[in-house]
């Protein structure tokens, strides 16, 4: 926040005052002016206007473009302006919030579905398994074998071992 005087340039100041005019000033490097810098500027007149109690007249963004260095000056000056900027500030927040809610929304469906497609897959393997575990293409039948973590063998090595230990 700082009290401007309008300078002698009709680029930079547009309109010319005499004396000083409460403003916000909101330094900028970019490659261009953008819509979001006219609402964030807005919004922090409001937060100002509301905290302080007092009156800001003009907002400006001074860009400094990042390739050339080129000091470019933008004024946005009125209550109606200031007006419709903060407005598309709201706009702008309350898309993002609903958004974040959808996102929410859907991220907990995948969960729910990614976690049902898991369960599904290891259903499968597990089942699978039970059948013919991965160890048992080498398995020698020499002594009563484990699989899958369980405490009996899969069908394939019960096999292989009651070949080898028909008595068994």
């Amino acid at each position: 926040v700082a009290w401007v005087s309008s300078c002698n340039d009709p680029k930079c100041c547009p309109k010319s005052w005499v004396g000083e005019r409460l403003s916000i000033i909101d330094w900028k490097t970019s490659n261009a002016l953008r819509v979001s810098y006219l609402w964030q500027t807005a919004a922090y007149q409001n937060a100002i206007e509301a905290e302080d109690g007092i009156q800001i007249q003009d907002r400006w963004i001074l860009r400094l473009d990042k390739e050339t260095a080129m000091f470019d000056p933008w004024y946005r000056a009125g209550r109606s302006a200031f007006e419709e900027d903060f407005q598309g500030f709201l706009n702008a927040l309350a898309t993002h919030r609903s958004m974040e809610k959808s996102e929410d929304w859907v991220s907990e469906i995948k969960s729910v579905r990614t976690a049902e497609r898991k369960r599904i897959a290891k259903e499968i393997r597990d089942a699978a398994y039970a059948i013919c575990c991965p160890e048992s293409g080498d398995y020698k039948g020499v002594r009563k074998k484990k699989c899958n973590g369980t405490d009996h063998p899969c069908e394939a090595c019960a096999t292989i071992y009651l070949d080898k230990h028909p008595a068994a």
